[in-house]
């Protein structure tokens, strides 16, 4: 593993959700991929990954196989298989087609996924889900898993057996896919909030005080900081939490997961710098742009 970075969410029951990217190492660039797709042989190397780490098919079994197929109560609290048992391959196999059933099945519901878009009701998950009768890649990046039955979550197998919930992992083969995974996983930070933890209404309920109490303040920056300051204690003091959360900050585990560290850069002083360094002023200007550019293109 190269690289990660994840962000936790909390789902409207107040349970801890992981939304997390990989960076492998020795991956290519999305400009390397792109090139690298055209080739038979890398495609042959693509597809048998996706065949060892990426499953989302109970063996070939069809929608009446599956609702026929045994679900485990509690699964999730359950041990993992020792891996020094005796055929633990095979019993490691039984398993997790008993884990994928369990908990990878899908089941639309209004409560759930159900939302109406452009007056049609769909399923935000997308399901049901392609079909394939086969693990497969093509040229331009689009790939899949084998799927025979529309209403099961892609997994992937060792995360499976350790974690013994539901997941959807998914590969990313190209640049655009990359910056939407990222803007994905970034918007939950500032998502809607759930009427149990309304973060628009406290604030808004705040600036209706500070407009009362400010009514005669004239000195500008003044009231904005008075302002932000109330809303980062509004935040703070009013916000509701779930017990999960509560627990996942009192233990300090946080509520990110990143492999790097970061600096915060100031874009007044870097402009500053370069005032400073090119006087002409064409020169500055462009050299102002390309950089901005180039930051840009870090940042996504």
């Amino acid at each position: 593993m190269a690289s990660y970075i994840g962000t936790v969410e909390a789902q409207g029951r107040g349970v801890l959700h992981l939304h997390l990217v990989v960076w492998l190492v020795g991956a290519l660039t999305h400009v390397q991929m792109k090139e690298a797709l055209k080739s038979e042989g890398f495609r042959q190397k693509v597809t048998a990954y996706i065949a060892a780490n990426i499953r989302a098919d109970l063996e070939g079994a069809d929608q009446s196989t599956v609702l026929r197929m045994p679900q485990q109560a509690g699964i999730s609290y359950s041990r993992p298989i020792d891996p020094q048992i005796l055929d633990y391959a095979s019993v490691a196999k039984k398993a997790e087609l008993t884990l994928a059933r369990t908990v990878q099945h899908h089941v639309c519901s209004k409560n759930s996924c159900l939302k109406a878009t452009k007056h049609r009701i769909q399923c935000k998950r997308r399901a049901p889900f392609d079909l394939s009768s086969r693990d497969f890649v093509d040229e331009t990046g689009d790939w899949g898993p084998k799927r025979t039955y529309a209403y099961i979550n892609s997994w992937n197998p060792a995360i499976m057996q350790c974690m013994r919930s539901n997941q959807d992992i998914k590969l990313i083969t190209s640049g655009a896919e990359t910056i939407d995974i990222s803007f994905y996983i970034s918007l939950y930070v500032a998502k809607r909030q759930s009427n149990s933890s309304n973060t628009s209404a406290l604030l808004v309920k705040k600036l209706a005080f500070h407009k009362r109490r400010e009514r005669y303040n004239s000195d500008t920056v003044q009231l904005n900081r008075r302002l932000l300051q109330r809303c980062a204690n509004t935040l703070s003091r009013e916000q509701e939490f779930s017990a999960p959360e509560v627990i996942s900050y009192l233990m300090g585990w946080g509520d990110r997961f990143i492999s790097h560290f970061f600096i915060t850069i100031y874009w007044s002083s870097v402009s500053a710098l370069i005032r400073k360094s090119y006087l002409n002023m064409k020169l500055k200007q462009y050299v102002a742009n390309l950089f901005l550019h180039h930051v840009l293109i870090i940042v996504l």
